[in-house]
């Protein structure tokens, strides 16, 4: 691919180069995404699951290493090797994935370069407008929101006697983050390690949304109510 220069002042030019990106790769391209925290890597790996024609929640691979997503062309696998030792970043398998992905996306991938600079897509992102404060700002609205939501349905639930006593709401919602990270982002690992076809995919949400309130409903609800 030609060195390219785009600007890119909003989320619908950012749409329309990972729509030009999907185009211009192949099968087994390695994409390496770098700039500074908060320049919006994630945020274009979302944009360009959807040029692909995922439908997952994409989210950021930071703590899971490696995100997966299913698209009518193919696997879309998402990677951060943020501050990952060089040891760490040969045990991912990277060649594995590329033999076998539509497109593999990796964020502060910069040491990858040297070993592939055929196949390396660089995409260089620079932070020229502060948009890492305003989302660090509006991400942590959020969070407030949802514990006051949640310790809210907590002690409404327990009222009613439905749910069980001693149930920490901050544990909880670290448990629904947690569960929601593994079970929507990486569900073509656990069906190929299950042998399950059918999870590797689905692309029914609904009924991976269900099936997740489900089972925390299930795991806060007073004995006898479920």
């Amino acid at each position: 691919m030609p060195t390219l220069t785009r600007e890119v002042a909003d989320l619908a030019d950012l749409r329309r180069l990972a729509e030009e990106v999907a185009a211009a790769t192949v099968p087994g391209d390695l994409l390496v995404l770098t700039g500074p925290l908060g320049a919006g890597k994630t945020t274009f790996v979302q944009q360009l699951a959807a040029a692909l024609g995922s439908e997952a929640p994409v989210g950021s691979p930071t703590y899971t290493l490696v995100h997966e997503y299913p698209t009518p062309h193919g696997l879309l696998v998402h990677v951060d090797l943020y501050r990952l030792p060089a040891g760490a970043v040969a045990a991912l398998g990277l060649d594995d994935y590329l033999d076998r992905s539509r497109l593999v996306a990796v964020e502060w991938g910069e040491p990858l370069l040297a070993e592939h600079p055929e196949s390396v897509r660089l995409i260089s992102f620079e932070n020229l407008h502060g948009g890492r404060v305003a989302r660090q700002l509006a991400l942590e609205g959020k969070k407030a929101q949802i514990a006051t939501a949640l310790q809210l349905a907590l002690q409404k639930g327990q009222a009613e006697r439905r749910f069980r006593e001693g149930i920490d709401a901050t544990e909880l919602l670290v448990s629904i983050f947690s569960l929601c990270f593994f079970y929507f982002s990486n569900q073509y690992t656990m069906g190929q390690f299950l042998g399950l076809d059918s999870l590797a995919h689905r692309t029914d949400m609904e009924s991976h949304i269900r099936h997740v309130v489900s089972l925390l409903l299930h795991g806060i609800a007073r004995r006898g109510t479920t």
